[in-house]
């Protein structure tokens, strides 16, 4: 499936599942805000203890203050996050107050992080592939960010270490650079060239002119940002429905949407119904309950009429969304395995470390949406992210659907 589409839209920051921010510290120092940071997440989240136990959390936690005086912001920023990352919670996290950022967008394929969208004027370094950083090996400089993240979900982990690495205060706070206003990246690029390209950091929200990888101006999944759409395509006489965002569209409420993808299933009878759960990050569950309701009932739930795509970027309430689909219907799973776990804690609250500029974003419930599954939602049909495939404009889950 190719189709021409606009260029999209290149958010530099990630995006969040956002609450308003509660309580701000009112302390005067980093050790101050790393006891704030304990003490309060102890306190708010239902069981902050579940994976690592409350004796080593606060052994961390006192070895941290004890050191934290004398830390630059970015270094506190990286022992902050790694002992975050032994609470193992998704969605408890800490969000710094980006100063600057790369004009860089990363995407993980098996052959490693590549460039994907950029300013203009690095435009020569679309579809690359990242070498180096700094004369650190890409690997060395993976293996350093993998101890911010929880480590039982693999998918977890490439998702946010892309979204990391176009980020100087990570960057800086791991080593891996010594300037934060430039970076020096050792590429290579898609003809096999080896490229060094100085890459300069701008301040958060500074405009930029956006250009992608032309695949991502080619491949369907890339077509649209709505929160939702679909389209039909005549030659496979496959039906797509992208679904982007767990979120209404003012323009467009989904109840209406939904009565208009079924109106568009009753005319053209497709022999396949695809649903892209692969980039939707989240939002309200209850969005899609129309279409799940609908397509309980309809001639496309059964075995091989049905294929839900899932990947790296799927989570929360989509991630809900596609076991509601796995249990509930005949569908067919493609893809990569999620990037969050089946069983989570979610619903999200915040607050803040004034002192510090960090906002630490918390859970407040655990879904225990399957029991005894553990890990992430694993697809029916594997497919890899192969860098070769997408440069060459091919779909590997769409790929292997319309073959079927």
């Amino acid at each position: 499936m190719k189709f021409q589409s606009p260029i999209i839209f290149l958010f530099f920051v990630c995006s969040l599942h956002t609450s308003c921010s509660q309580v701000q510290s009112s302390g005067k120092s980093f050790s101050d805000e790393a006891d704030y940071f304990s003490k309060t997440l102890a306190a708010k989240h239902p069981n902050l203890f579940k994976k690592v136990t409350q004796r080593d959390f606060d052994s961390l936690v006192t070895d941290l203050k004890t050191i934290a005086d004398s830390l630059p912001p970015e270094k506190f920023l990286v022992e902050l996050c790694k002992i975050n990352a032994r609470i193992a919670d998704e969605h408890t996290r800490i969000e710094p107050d980006y100063q600057s950022v790369l004009p860089v967008r990363f995407d993980w394929f098996d052959e490693g992080l590549v460039i994907v969208a950029t300013d203009s004027i690095y435009k020569n370094c679309l579809g690359a592939r990242v070498l180096s950083i700094n004369n650190h090996p890409a690997e060395e400089a993976i293996r350093r960010f993998s101890f911010l993240l929880k480590n039982d979900n693999a998918s977890f982990q490439k998702y946010w270490i892309a979204s990391y690495f176009n980020k100087p205060i990570f960057l800086k706070g791991l080593d891996l650079i010594i300037d934060d206003r430039m970076v020096s990246y050792k590429l290579l690029t898609p003809q096999g060239d080896t490229l060094t390209q100085i890459i300069r950091a701008l301040a958060t929200g500074q405009p930029i002119v956006k250009v992608v990888s032309a695949p991502m101006k080619s491949l369907l999944p890339y077509k649209k940002d709505n929160s939702y759409w679909y389209e039909f395509d005549s030659a496979t006489n496959i039906l797509y429905f992208n679904y982007a965002k767990c979120q209404v569209d003012e323009n467009l409420p989904f109840d209406r949407f939904n009565d208009q993808l079924f109106e568009e299933i009753k005319l053209k009878n497709p022999a396949k119904l695809i649903v892209d759960l692969r980039f939707n990050g989240g939002g309200n569950s209850a969005v899609l309950n129309p279409f799940l309701k609908k397509i309980k009932k309809s001639y496309l739930n059964q075995n091989g009429k049905l294929f839900v795509i899932i990947g790296r970027k799927t989570a929360s309430s989509a991630l809900m969304n596609a076991l509601t689909l796995v249990k509930e219907t005949n569908s067919i799973t493609v893809g990569e395995p999620t990037g969050a776990n089946i069983n989570h804690f979610g619903e999200l609250k915040s607050f803040k470390l004034s002192y510090a500029g960090f906002t630490i974003y918390y859970s407040t419930r655990f879904w225990e949406n399957w029991a005894g599954h553990n890990g992430a939602l694993m697809p029916d049909v594997p497919v890899t992210h192969s860098l070769a495939n997408f440069l060459n404009n091919n779909d590997e889950a769409l790929d292997y659907i319309q073959r079927q």
